[in-house]
C-alpha cells in the first residue's frame, strides 16, 4: 500500500498517527456495513481510528446540501463526542491509552479494545495509584497478547503520592494543577475578547462561555495557543518546557484522574463544536472531526497538550490543556 505525500501529511497532522501507522490502521480496520455512504458507497471516516466501528462521520458530500440536513448531521457528531468522552471520563486505562502517542502507536493492532485486554492481564495496581505501561531490556516495544512477558507496570505512587483532588485544583508531587479563572459574562462585550475572535491582540487572555459559566484562557509561552489549565511546583509557577518526560505523564494523569477537569475540559470541545467548521482533537479523538463544512475560509479548533505541541496549527484556534 504506497500513500502519497498528501497523505502522509494527512496521516500526522490529520489523524495524529505516523505514517505507517496510519497504513498499518488502514489494512486492519475492518469496516462494517455503517463504514460506507448508502449514497455514493465509499468508505467514510471513522469518529475516531481509536474505536474504529464506534461511530463514523457523515458523507458530506452526499447528505450535507442542505442546511436543515447539514444541522441534524451536526447535532448526531456532537452526541456521539459527548457519549465517547463521557465514557473516558470514568475509564483509567483509557486515559493511560492516550496519556502517550507511544501507547497507540505500539498497540497492535491500533485499537483501545486490544489495549484494555492487555492491562487487564497484567493485574494493574488499584485506581487511585499513579502508574503506567513499560517494556523489560530484550523484547519488542509491541503492546498485545502475545507480548506480555515483555510488559510490566511502573508504579510511582511511592514517588509522588495518589492525586490530591479537589473542585478547583489537583496536587501531586510537587506538582498542583489549577483551574481556569471564572470571568464575568458581559454579553456586549463578550465577543471582543472570546477566543474565537482572531482579530484582537493575541497576547491578551481570551474568554469562553461553557453552559451557565464564563472562563478566562491562561497565557502560554506562545501567543497563538491559550491553556485551560496553570500548573506549579512547589507553589511556583513554572512552563511546560522545564517538566521532564515523566513529570510531564504523571501530570497528564493526574488531570484526567480529576472528573471535574475532564468534564470541563470535555465541556469546552463540545461548545467549540457549536461555532467551528472543523475539529483537530489531538489527545482523545486522535482524529480531525468534520462539523459544519462551507465553501470558503473554514474556522477550525485545535485541542493539544501544551504550547509545545506540533500539532498546533496557526490556522485555527489553539487551545491547550496546559
Amino acid at each position: 500500500m504506497i500513500l502519497s505525500d498528501d497523505a502522509e501529511r494527512d496521516a500526522k497532522y490529520l489523524h495524529f498517527m505516523k505514517y505507517l501507522d496510519f497504513c498499518e490502521v488502514k489494512l486492519t480496520v475492518t469496516t462494517d456495513d455503517d463504514g460506507y455512504c448508502y449514497r455514493c458507497k465509499t468508505p467514510l471516516e471513522p469518529l475516531t481510528y481509536l474505536e474504529p466501528t464506534f461511530y463514523y462521520q457523515p458523507c458530506w458530500n452526499c447528505s450535507g446540501k442542505r442546511k436543515t440536513d447539514r444541522a441534524l448531521l451536526t447535532e448526531g457528531l456532537q452526541r456521539e463526542m459527548r457519549e465517547f468522552y463521557n465514557r473516558i471520563i470514568g475509564d483509567r486505562y483509557f486515559q493511560l491509552f492516550v496519556v502517550d502517542d507511544i501507547y497507540p502507536a505500539a498497540t497492535f493492532p491500533h485499537e483501545y479494545s486490544v489495549f484494555k485486554r492487555v492491562v487487564n492481564s497484567l493485574d494493574p495496581p488499584s485506581r487511585n495509584d499513579v502508574w503506567f505501561l513499560d517494556w523489560l531490556p530484550g523484547y519488542p516495544k509491541l503492546i498485545n497478547l502475545e507480548n506480555l512477558p515483555g510488559l510490566t507496570i511502573v508504579n510511582l505512587t511511592k514517588i509522588y503520592g495518589v492525586p490530591a483532588i479537589s473542585a478547583d485544583s489537583t496536587k501531586i508531587g510537587d506538582f498542583e494543577i489549577f483551574m481556569p479563572e471564572p470571568s464575568t459574562f458581559d454579553p456586549k462585550h463578550h465577543s471582543r475578547y472570546s477566543i474565537l475572535n482572531n482579530a484582537t491582540d493575541s497576547r491578551k487572555s481570551k474568554r469562553f462561555k461553557v453552559g451557565d459559566r464564563c472562563i478566562k484562557f491562561y497565557n502560554t509561552e506562545d501567543s497563538n495557543v491559550k491553556a485551560l489549565f496553570r500548573i506549579k511546583k512547589n507553589g511556583e509557577d513554572i512552563t511546560v518546557r522545564n517538566l521532564t518526560y515523566q513529570d510531564f505523564v504523571v501530570v497528564k494523569l493526574a488531570i484526567m484522574r480529576n472528573k471535574n477537569f475532564m468534564r470541563l475540559i470535555f465541556d469546552v470541545i463540545l461548545e467549540l463544536s457549536k461555532y467551528v467548521n472543523f475539529l483537530r482533537d489531538s489527545i482523545f479523538l486522535k482524529n480531525t472531526v468534520t462539523l459544519n463544512p462551507k465553501d470558503g475560509d473554514q474556522l477550525g479548533a485545535s485541542i493539544i497538550w501544551t504550547a509545545l505541541s506540533e500539532y498546533k496549527d496557526p490556522n485555527t484556534v489553539n487551545i491547550s490543556i496546559i
